[in-house]
């Protein structure tokens, strides 16, 4: 006996229902709140330097990749970058 799949479920295997977004600035944000173990203890000067420090990685990112949705992301997004950066510490 197979129970019937709800229609919103039905409709997303079908493909009919737009696949999610996640900007890399939504993703930090919630990769932000995910550490707040390492952070909550710092002082308010401290947990601005480190969170600039993962700010600056994902502009610089996006400097040499693009604005890119997470879900989007794949190996050539990734040897972009790494491209960039290797011409950058050169």
């Amino acid at each position: 006996m197979q129970q019937d799949k709800p229609a919103v479920e039905q409709n997303a295997v079908l493909g009919l229902v737009e696949q999610p977004t996640l900007s890399m600035a939504d993703a930090f944000e919630r990769f932000w709140n995910h550490i707040q173990d390492e952070w909550m203890r710092l002082s308010h000067d401290q947990q601005r330097v480190k969170r600039n420090i993962y700010l600056k990685a994902m502009r610089n990112f996006e400097n040499a990749a693009g604005t890119v949705s997470l879900y989007e992301l794949d190996r050539r997004h990734a040897l972009k970058f790494r491209g960039w950066w290797l011409e950058r510490i050169k």
